[in-house]
């Protein structure tokens, strides 16, 4: 029995260890799985945009869900993440011993670990959520009154990802300064547009959400 408490707590030291590591390397995680994301959404478009002529495996509705799918699985891993963040501030208080053991169970509820890793991660998510969900839904709505000539299938959804994964509180309130990108931007293509093509023609931003978005969290990364 002796042999198998002393086991419990050699594991126990070596899973707060390790935990304490991965949160040293949490931003760089976080940094790189947005990357690939919003990369793996660029994939997309380009396959589509690139293939859909030749191969009907790439269609709108193919498109559609897709992005639907790279949207929802955006926002499960900054669930998850955040899930990760109150289990491993649990596990650093609970073994640093006192004072900060008391801040957990068994001497008070899981709440306190939670609002705590809640108000320095969590709800800078939960403004660029909302602000994703606006998008979203006024870009759906809008598009379908319009018959939709301004977005492609899956756009609204790919533009919503981008918002909501640069709601990291290390990169700031960077979310902000990207949809002012993106208006600029649409509106300086709309105006080049209607200058140089058809009236008919509209100026698209398929192809600028998700890069703009990277180019967004490169730069607040490297200063």
């Amino acid at each position: 029995m002796q042999y198998f408490f002393r086991f419990v707590e050699n594991n126990r030291v070596f899973s707060t260890g390790c935990i304490i590591n991965v949160m040293e390397y949490g931003q760089d995680i976080i940094l790189f799985v947005s990357l690939c994301v919003l990369a793996g959404g660029i994939f997309l478009q380009l396959g589509w945009r690139f293939f859909s002529a030749v191969h009907s495996f790439f269609d709108d509705d193919r498109l559609l869900f897709a992005s639907r799918t790279l949207f929802f699985l955006g926002i499960l891993f900054i669930v998850g993440w955040y899930a990760y963040l109150v289990y491993a501030q649990y596990a650093a208080w609970r073994d640093a011993g006192p004072p900060t053991n008391f801040l957990v169970p068994p001497y008070q509820g899981i709440g306190y670990v939670l609002w705590y890793e809640f108000i320095r991660f969590g709800l800078y998510y939960v403004f660029s959520a909302c602000a994703a969900v606006l998008l979203l839904f006024s870009s759906l709505y809008y598009n379908k009154i319009f018959g939709g000539r301004f977005l492609e299938s899956g756009e609204p959804y790919l533009g919503a990802l981008a918002v909501f994964l640069l709601g990291n509180p290390a990169w700031g309130y960077l979310w902000i300064y990207y949809l002012a990108a993106v208006l600029v931007a649409g509106v300086l293509g709309s105006l080049i547009t209607s200058r140089t093509l058809d009236r008919g023609e509209s100026f698209s931003l398929f192809f600028l959400w998700l890069p703009l978005a990277i180019a967004g969290i490169i730069i607040v990364s490297i200063i």
